[in-house]
């Protein structure tokens, strides 16, 4: 006899199927197994660049703070290193206001680092992350990266619990990295017009001999001038 698990119509393919697929679904899920796994935490701080500690770690969920917000996920080892993982589901990163809010949840001692995470591989969250955000390093995973972080802690995992969990992490984030950019997609058309912009300068001659066009794409940021190349 076989029996299975359905969903809304879908098949629940491991426990972390009946979260769902948003966005707090996949937090949870790889939370919960950076709680489980040594293998995967130590793999996902490597990545990051940060040394893994040697003291206590506290793994933290939608943790509140004076900013009235809400961290997706805070990996937080006094004295050692504090990073704060920002996931979005599809190509969006957080905003520079959004990673702002952040800052002073860091206490300034130990490594302290911001990671992104988004289905925008590195290239596309760039145009749109900072480096830094008051003096803390801010980098960008994409879900398929995340994904290669699991394969490699499954190679040094210990023990057949430890296992499964992250094979089934593993399998519930492919829906994640399935999830279509669709900006990636996008053709931007931009209307030229003869009017000045100052004496004897068109928005055509921003093109034909600049060489370069102004659009409003980058959230929060206004019009931006990019090289026609």
């Amino acid at each position: 006899m076989t029996t299975s698990l359905v969903i809304s119509g879908a098949e629940a393919t491991t426990v972390f199927s009946l979260l769902g697929g948003n966005e707090n679904a996949a937090t949870y899920a790889l939370g919960w197994t950076l709680s489980r796994s040594d293998a995967l935490l130590g793999a996902l701080l490597d990545r990051l660049g940060i040394r893994v500690p040697t003291g206590n770690v506290r793994i933290e969920l939608q943790r509140h703070g004076a900013d009235g917000g809400y961290t997706d996920i805070e990996i937080i080892a006094p004295g050692e290193c504090h990073v704060i993982v920002e996931a979005k589901v599809g190509g969006a990163v957080a905003g520079m206001a959004q990673l702002e809010r952040y800052r002073p949840r860091f206490a300034g001692v130990g490594n302290n680092l911001i990671a992104s995470v988004s289905a925008a591989n590195a290239h596309m969250a760039s145009r749109v992350l900072p480096s830094m955000v008051g003096g803390v390093p801010v980098l960008h995973l994409s879900w398929n990266d995340i994904r290669q972080i699991i394969a490699g802690a499954l190679v040094i995992a210990r023990g057949s619990t430890e296992r499964r969990w992250l094979r089934d992490l593993d399998l519930h984030l492919e829906g994640y990295v399935a999830a279509q950019v669709v900006s990636s997609n996008l053709v931007y058309v931009v209307a030229l017009s003869p009017a000045e912009i100052y004496p004897g300068y068109t928005w055509i001659d921003v093109v034909e001999k600049d060489n370069a066009y102004f659009h409003p794409i980058e959230k929060g940021a206004g019009l931006r001038r990019r090289r026609t190349t």
